[in-house]
């Protein structure tokens, strides 16, 4: 009984030293009539757990968005996992992201790595997004930094980093591996500053060879880096040391899908837990830095949100955030955003791609109940209550189901643009 009690203090104790509560539970639904059994009941499921909202003058409106901000305010994290390139689900985030930052949300992790986020933070606190545009065009254009040299995404980026209360560490947290396209620039950035000589001449080759050629981090051999990484010695080197052993891990991760050398699995494991380690790391510094557990906003694409095994079968980053979550005695909120049927999501480097046929296949079921002119919210979390009635959905649907609190739709959103001024990737040859 001792334990117990003393158990019960610490858990309430870490509850009120965060403010978080766990989040309110859903609304069983009504009893199913009598004689109407399994999928059946889906329809009526779904119009239990349904409900709509708008985005207008950048905030969310009606009674969709009064749910998110209730969920919100009642988590430590927000884990938002999207489908890439649509612009409406970024001007989502954002407006979410007001809501959640008027609460105590100040930082947010991306899908890009830390060097990136920094320069980012650092370009958008001199000036705006324009200033972004410029510093990247000279040091390779798009392909520097994927998904935020779009002008949706930089604009939330932008916002983030203006209305954080964050001051003694960076608002804008990079988790992920070095980028393909940004191994040039950060080669000629050890090519000009490294302390030591024989560095800055093996960097600045390695850059002339990866200049143009996306492909090189994940072909090129890996003596070369880990030769430039054994003269980074010099303690005023160490932060281009830190940068070398990121894409020396970068190469190992790129190599199943650039070289077809190594295993698929492999890589995927180690890229969610590169993105575990950086979260982490960051979390402790901002909580060091604030004197409490950060409230932090996570937006990445939908596998890395999934909670458990992820549809590529390594465990998700949302997972591990959520377990934190709950260590430290609140919640998280996992999020999971669509692009609509209307909708086209940017690619990298081509013409954007419709919504439609993607919309069809894995959310027939949802058609008949999602708005054409609002954005439609369905309460995932009572799904989980009445299992039987969704069931009958493929293995994809019911794990993403399983994995998600609620599930947002975008409809007739038009697919994201590249920043002004900013030289777009070259499709790759037919």
């Amino acid at each position: 009984m001792k334990f117990a009690a003393r158990l019960a203090a610490s858990l309430s104790a870490l509850a009120l030293a965060t403010g978080i509560a766990f989040a309110e539970p859903p609304t069983p639904p009504p009893p199913a009539p009598q004689g109407v059994t399994g999928e059946a009941l889906l329809p009526a499921l779904i119009e239990h757990s349904r409900t709509t909202a708008r985005l207008e003058n950048g905030r969310l409106i009606g009674p969709g968005g009064d749910v998110l901000r209730r969920l919100g305010a009642e988590s430590q994290f927000v884990v938002v996992g999207e489908e890439h390139g649509n612009a409406a689900i970024a001007q989502f985030v954002e407006a979410y992201w007001r809501d959640l930052n008027a609460i105590g949300f100040n930082y947010a992790a991306i899908e890009v790595d830390p060097w990136v986020a920094e320069a980012m933070e650092r370009e958008l606190r001199a000036g705006d997004v324009t200033r972004w545009a410029q510093f990247i065009e000279p040091r390779g254009g798009a392909v520097v930094a994927p998904f935020f040299s779009w002008t949706p995404e930089a604009q939330l980026a932008d916002t983030i980093v203006d209305t954080s209360r964050a001051r003694r560490e960076p608002a804008l947290w990079g988790l992920d591996q070095v980028f393909l396209g940004a191994a040039p620039w950060l080669l000629d950035e050890i090519a000009a500053h490294a302390r030591d000589g024989e560095a800055r001449t093996m960097a600045a080759s390695l850059a002339t060879a990866a200049r143009g050629n996306l492909s090189w981090l994940g072909q090129s051999e890996s003596a070369a880096l880990e030769a430039l990484r054994a003269r980074l010695t010099h303690r005023r080197d160490a932060r281009y040391a830190e940068l070398v052993d990121a894409m020396i891990v970068s190469q190992r991760i790129y190599r199943p899908f650039s070289a077809e050398q190594g295993e698929a699995w492999f890589s995927n494991v180690e890229r969610e837990t590169l993105m575990k380690r950086n979260f982490l790391a960051r979390y402790r510094a901002a909580e060091r830095a604030d004197g409490a557990a950060p409230r932090v906003l996570l937006k990445f694409g939908g596998y890395h949100a999934y909670r458990g095994a992820t549809p590529t079968m390594a465990q998700g980053l949302g997972g591990f955030v959520n377990e934190l979550a709950v260590q430290n005695g609140g919640s998280s909120l996992s999020i999971y955003i669509a692009c609509g049927p209307g909708g086209a999501t940017a690619g990298f480097a081509g013409p954007p791609t419709s919504c439609d046929q993607g919309f069809a296949e894995s959310w027939s079921f949802l058609a008949p109940y999602v708005s054409t002119e609002e954005i439609t919210i369905i309460d995932l979390r009572a799904w989980k209550l009445r299992p039987r009635r969704w069931a009958h959905l493929s293995a994809d649907a019911r794990q993403l189901i399983s994995s998600f609190d609620i599930l947002v739709i975008m409809p007739n959103a038009p697919a994201s643009e590249f920043l002004p001024g900013v030289t777009p990737p070259t499709p790759p040859a037919s």
